[in-house]
């Protein structure tokens, strides 16, 4: 049985830094996103063809958004290592 992770490893994890975390603008545009999807999830008890077309606008929305970050995080990682 492994030993468990030092206190200090849970709350301040190693591959975390302050550069990662997001601005108050961008993680409340983030919150914004989630809760249109979880409201539009909640909102109505039976499907219908437009819940369908509304819950895969907002999740195409959420992909483009995720697609756009890693496009940017892929261009910064090539640049970095091109420089070695």
């Amino acid at each position: 049985m492994p030993s468990p992770a030092p206190i200090s490893n849970l709350t301040n994890p190693h591959d975390e830094s302050f550069r990662d975390h997001l601005s108050d603008e961008a993680e409340d545009s983030l919150l914004e996103r989630w809760t249109k999807l979880g409201e539009a999830v909640l909102a109505h008890g039976v499907t219908t063809e437009a819940h369908i077309g509304e819950m895969t606008a907002l999740a195409r929305s959420e992909q483009d958004q995720i697609k756009r970050k890693l496009r940017r995080t892929a261009k910064v990682f090539r640049h970095s290592q091109s420089k070695h």
